[in-house]
């Protein structure tokens, strides 16, 4: 697994959650393809990275899902990875 990108600064620092709203351990949460965090039998993933654009992702068995994101500075971001092969904001 990596590291989210790390923030420059902390004026672009940005805080994310990532909730898992889908059955099973098996859920591995990706940011621009990259193997970030693994769920096993946890729901919740917090971290701080840097602002802009990124290609979330979540990869569960053989589906893999994405969404484009843009993260702005100074706002705290709470994401759901749902069944339906959704990454949505809430």
């Amino acid at each position: 697994m990596h590291e989210p990108p790390p923030a420059t600064s902390p004026e672009s620092a940005v805080t994310v959650r990532i909730h898992k709203a889908i059955a099973g351990d098996d859920v591995t949460f990706t940011i621009n393809d990259r193997k970030i965090y693994g769920f096993g039998n946890t729901s919740d993933y917090e971290f701080t990275t840097e602002t802009g654009s990124y290609m979330f992702g979540y990869k569960k068995g053989y589906q893999k899902c994405y969404a484009e994101v843009t993260l702005d500075a100074g706002i705290s971001y709470v994401f759901n990875l749902q069944p339906d092969c959704t990454i949505e904001m809430q």
